[in-house]
C-alpha cells in the first residue's frame, strides 16, 4: 500500500511540474498547439514516478536486503526542507521572467508572471499540508490538505478563464 501511495503522490508532483512546463509554453512562448505533447507529458508524468519506485524499491530490497516496513515506515527528521540556494535562484530568476516579451503582442509577461507564483505558493501550501498530513497524522492537517487542494483548482481554472477572455479581448 506505501508503494502505491508513493508512487501517486510522486505522480501529483509530476503533473504539477508538467502542468507548470504546459504554462510556460502557453504563457510564455504563446504555443497554443500544446496537444502535440500530450504524449510526452502522460509518459512523464506515469511513468517516471513508477521508474523512481521501482528504482528505489529494487536497490534498497536487493543491495540493502531491507524490508517493505524498513523502506516505508515512519517518517524521522526533517520532512519540508527548502535549501536558500532555491530561494537565491528564484530570486535571481524572477526579474529575467517578467522580461519576457510576448511575441504576437509585443508587451511583457508581468501580469502573467505573478499568477503563476500565486499558483505555486498555493501549491506549495497544498503539499506542505499534505506532507505534514502523512507525517503527523492529525486529521485538521487533512482537512487543510483538501481545502487548499480545491482552492488551487478554482484558482487554475479562474486564472486561465480570465486570461483566455484578456485574449480575446486583445485578438483583432
Amino acid at each position: 500500500v506505501a508503494a502505491v501511495t508513493h508512487y501517486l503522490y510522486l505522480c501529483q508532483f509530476s503533473w504539477m511540474l508538467i502542468q507548470s512546463v504546459n504554462f510556460w509554453y502557453v504563457l510564455v512562448m504563446n504555443d497554443e498547439h500544446t496537444e502535440r505533447r500530450y504524449l510526452l507529458f502522460f509518459l512523464l508524468s506515469w511513468g517516471l514516478p513508477a521508474f523512481v519506485v521501482i528504482l528505489l524499491i529494487v536497490i534498497l530490497r536487493g543491495i540493502y536486503h531491507q524490508s517493505m516496513p524498513q523502506i516505508y515506515g515512519l517518517i524521522h527528521g526533517d520532512l519540508c526542507f527548502i535549501p536558500n540556494i532555491y530561494a537565491a535562484l528564484f530570486t535571481a530568476v524572477k526579474p529575467q521572467w517578467k522580461a519576457y516579451d510576448d511575441v504576437f503582442r509585443g508587451r511583457t509577461n508581468a501580469a502573467e508572471i505573478p499568477l503563476i507564483l500565486y499558483l505555486f505558493a498555493l501549491i506549495s501550501m497544498t503539499w506542505l499540508w499534505g506532507g505534514l498530513h502523512m507525517a503527523y497524522r492529525h486529521f485538521w492537517m487533512l482537512v487543510l490538505f483538501v481545502i487548499f487542494n480545491s482552492l488551487q483548482v478554482l484558482v487554475s481554472a479562474s486564472v486561465i478563464m480570465n486570461l483566455a477572455k484578456a485574449a480575446r479581448r486583445e485578438a483583432p
